[in-house]
């Protein structure tokens, strides 16, 4: 094969033939890391990234992959071939040492039950290893776990639960209140403070009032002027949009 080389990452591809006939062929439909891998194992060199980029613009050769990755539509050439036919005895030998077995964890796996702080200042519980129905619900907010606990039932969607003495490490489920994410926005709108139980409970009293006169004011009602049942695009709205734009003013109009 032209001779040995030393373990150099300096070749002149024109000196080896054999090197670029190797590469010619071999490059098409692997990955750079098995174009590395199958050069050490042939020829006992580690080619560098710029070097395989540098052969295959030189002699006009696509790997069919992207990235590392295997272009859309673009399928493996190993795919269902055994692995010793595309892999040298001592390279699969090594390849043992980092396989995944069975079972096996990867060694940044966070135990069941282990907790972790947002940038909040909430505590979040890892409850589950992997992704149950949507992106990152393996981590759960520890008051909504203990509000569900005490309660018997799952928290709704428009659900949250607020610490009623504004304590982020208070789970007593005395502390722990659910409320709808509407009733948060006005609690905040408000700006009523609490301070515990009885004085959250009186701010969501308020809350809820004004939800009550606010879904009053938008029921329908009759023009003032026609007799027209209307819904009103303002409070305080009197007669439809009818008579307002034919400038009607007064009930014998």
């Amino acid at each position: 094969m032209g001779g040995a080389l030393p373990k150099t990452t300096v070749i002149e591809w024109r000196k080896h033939p054999e090197m670029v006939a190797f590469m010619t062929s071999y490059i098409p439909g692997h990955t750079e890391a098995e174009i590395r891998a199958a050069f050490m194992d042939v020829y006992g060199i580690s080619l560098t990234e710029g070097q395989i980029a540098n052969f295959k613009a030189r002699y006009g050769i696509r790997s069919g992959t992207h990235g590392g990755r295997f272009e859309k539509g673009h399928e493996s050439w190993n795919k269902g071939r055994p692995q010793a036919e595309w892999m040298g005895a001592e390279a699969i030998e090594r390849s043992k040492a980092t396989r995944f077995k069975k079972g096996q964890l990867p060694h940044n796996t966070r135990a069941i039950g282990e907790e972790r702080v947002t940038k909040d200042g909430y505590i979040e519980v890892h409850v589950a290893q992997h992704r149950r129905e949507k992106l990152n619900d393996q981590w759960i907010l520890k008051q909504r776990l203990i509000w569900e606990r005490e309660n018997g039932r799952s928290l709704k969607r428009d659900e949250v639960v607020l610490f009623a003495d504004g304590d982020k490490r208070n789970f007593d489920p005395g502390n722990l209140v659910a409320v709808t994410m509407a009733e948060n926005i006005e609690l905040n709108r408000i700006n009523r403070p609490y301070s515990d139980r009885d004085t959250l409970m009186s701010a969501l009293a308020v809350v809820k009032l004004n939800q009550t006169i606010s879904s009053a004011e938008k029921r329908e009602r009759r023009c003032v002027s026609c007799g027209a049942p209307f819904m009103p695009r303002f409070k305080n709205q009197k007669r439809c949009d009818r008579c307002i734009s034919a400038g009607r003013n007064d009930l014998n109009v």
